[in-house]
């Protein structure tokens, strides 16, 4: 049996913000945004970003 990571998902509290930034970083783009979580589709490994409120 295998295991294969597909995303990491962070915690946040800007979760647009912080998505559109690490999309520029590393070349990628927003996939897909549902404003309380969004997702940047770069490659090996997706990254969600949810919000929380604390």
């Amino acid at each position: 049996m295998s295991l294969r990571a597909v995303m990491i998902t962070v915690d946040c509290a800007e979760p647009q913000d912080l998505a559109q930034w690490w999309a520029t970083a590393l070349g990628g783009e927003i996939a897909e945004d549902h404003g309380d979580f969004v997702i940047v589709g770069a490659q090996p490994l997706a990254l969600g970003f949810q919000r929380v409120v604390l």
